[in-house]
C-alpha cells in the first residue's frame, strides 16, 4: 500500500485488495479433515444472514487442497453470524465484523476488523485460522 501525505495523490498505479477471503484448517483428532477424507467440501455447509452469497471452496498452495476458504463478494461493513456445518457434527458459529478501509487510494474496501470461533476471538494475523472439531 502506498501512504501519500500530499493534498494530490495518483492512486493510478495502486492495486488495491478485494473482499476479505477467510481460511481455515479444519482438524479433528489432529489431522486436517480433508486430507485425510474425513468429509469433502460436499460435506460442509453454511447458515445465517446472506449465507447464500457466501462461497465455500477449498485450496492451499502447499499441500493438496486442504483449506477451507469462505468468501463473500458482497460483504459490506457491519456483523456477520453464520454456522458452519460439517457432517453430522455440530454447528461452528462464526461472528465476522467487517469494517470498510481508510484509505487515500483503497480506501471503503470492506476488511476484515475481528473474526470470533465459538466464542474464541481469532488473532488477525494469522493467515489459517483453526476450526477443531475434537
Amino acid at each position: 500500500m502506498i501512504a501519500c501525505n500530499d493534498t494530490e495523490v495518483d492512486c493510478s498505479a495502486v492495486l488495491c485488495a478485494g473482499t476479505p477471503a477467510l481460511a481455515f484448517q479444519v482438524l479433528a483428532d489432529n489431522e486436517n479433515v480433508f486430507l485425510n477424507n474425513t468429509y469433502t467440501i460436499e460435506d460442509v455447509s453454511i447458515t445465517g444472514e446472506n449465507s447464500t452469497e457466501v462461497t465455500l471452496s477449498l485450496g492451499n498452495s502447499t499441500e493438496p487442497e486442504s483449506i477451507l476458504i469462505l468468501q463473500n463478494p458482497s460483504w459490506v461493513a457491519g456483523n456477520y453470524e453464520y454456522n458452519l456445518v460439517f457432517g453430522n457434527n455440530d454447528p461452528i458459529t462464526l461472528l465476522i465484523d467487517i469494517v470498510n478501509s481508510e484509505s487515500d487510494c483503497c480506501g471503503n474496501i470492506p476488511r476484515l476488523r475481528q473474526l470470533t470461533i465459538d466464542g474464541d476471538i481469532q488473532d488477525n494475523e494469522v493467515p489459517v485460522n483453526r476450526i477443531i472439531l475434537d
